[in-house]
């Protein structure tokens, strides 16, 4: 039998065939040489249903290397109750493990502002999985600034992967509560466009995310 291409699921029931399609994955193919099992052939996984997502959730999931659209549910919700438990470290590794990644979506960000991920971690995501266009992840805003500040200023290894050249980049951030002094919004829109390229846009909720978005294309507007 053929291994899937894309998988669906809809209930909580189903998250529970994750851990058992990642040790699938994990196997040698069988059958030819060429052939490629799970891991190479899954390049679609949707979930409505609702997950904590953290290091253990994730972890099968490491194991569809050939994934290109992710799209997770999430127990997070509106008012704040936060089940997004990854850190910078796991969303390294993650992109290390999905690197073509095109559609990434780690559930909705809620408004709690209390996740330990950084924007390093969208480092990490733009550099390591190249063909990403499209991104969802909670990460911390209460020192935005001075986050994008320090990881585009940090000495970089040699062998890091530069900034890839894109033509085009969309950021979903759900609930995130970013408040930015005006003249902070320029620097924050620019940090972000050195790390992902040139952003289509900032989609969100909140007052502060819809003032980015509308300076994003006041600045196109500019520059055309």
């Amino acid at each position: 039998m053929p291994s899937p291409k894309h998988l669906n699921l809809k209930t909580e029931e189903s998250l529970e065939w994750i851990p058992l399609l990642g040790e699938i994955a994990r196997q040698t193919p069988s059958g030819q040489p060429s052939s490629r099992g799970l891991g190479q052939n899954l390049i679609t996984l949707n979930s409505s249903a609702d997950a904590r997502i953290g290091a253990a959730f994730m972890s099968p999931i490491t194991e569809f290397h050939g994934l290109l659209n992710l799209k997770l549910g999430s127990s997070c919700s509106s008012t704040g109750g936060c089940a997004f438990n990854l850190t910078d470290d796991d969303i390294a590794g993650i992109a290390a493990a999905l690197p073509h990644l095109r559609r990434a979506n780690f559930g909705r960000v809620c408004s709690a502002n209390s996740c330990r991920t950084t924007v390093s971690s969208l480092v990490s995501l733009s550099t390591l999985c190249r063909e990403l266009n499209l991104l969802e992840v909670h990460f911390n805003t209460i020192n935005l600034l001075g986050d994008l500040e320090a990881v585009l200023t940090a000495p970089r290894p040699d062998d890091f992967p530069p900034f890839p050249e894109r033509t085009f980049f969309s950021l979903s951030v759900g609930d995130m509560p970013i408040s930015i002094a005006d003249e902070d919004l320029v620097p924050v829109l620019e940090g972000f466009i050195t790390i992902f390229g040139p952003l289509y846009g900032i989609h969100g909720h909140t007052d502060g995310q819809k003032e980015l978005d509308s300076r994003l294309w006041k600045m196109g507007w500019e520059q055309s």
